[in-house]
């Protein structure tokens, strides 16, 4: 993350602070946090989306996870089936899995799902591919309320 002035020196993003790029770290304005992988050329061997450390405060949102995709009209049909793992504090809590298939309506490209990140947890999402076909992206998007220390 950039560091901006008034002596922020990387704490996180300030009010009307700027979205300086995706990245693994979740981001924290007011209430409210998010993190985006941004784009991550599918692998058949497990990649690294997200990790981080949540703060002192509890995290009520979504997950969203995008399967390995082309953005060339083509890729689509290509057929890739692409599963996340979701671990706290490095156990496994949550699997989910995408299918790009052309042929297919019931196989979801994404999926979004509720999530609860407790405080001081850390997080991390790999995903996993059935091919080196498109990209995979996922975010987290969600609320944040302070709870008893």
């Amino acid at each position: 993350m950039a560091l901006l002035g008034g002596g922020v020196g990387g704490a996180g993003n300030p009010v009307g602070g700027s979205f300086t790029g995706p990245s693994l770290l979740m981001e924290y304005v007011l209430d409210r946090c998010y993190c985006y992988s941004g784009a991550v050329q599918a692998a058949t061997s497990n990649q690294t989306l997200m990790e981080f450390r949540t703060g002192n405060k509890l995290i009520v949102g979504f997950i969203t996870c995008v399967g390995g995709i082309e953005n060339n009209g083509g890729g689509v049909a290509g057929g890739t089936t692409t599963a996340f793992t979701l671990t706290f504090n490095g156990g496994d809590v949550a699997r989910f899995k995408s299918m790009t298939d052309g042929t297919s309506v019931d196989n979801p490209v994404e999926a979004t799902y509720p999530i609860i990140i407790p405080p001081y947890t850390e997080v991390k999402l790999v995903v996993f591919s059935t091919s080196t076909t498109g990209m995979t992206t996922a975010l987290i998007t969600g609320q944040t309320f302070q709870t008893a220390d």
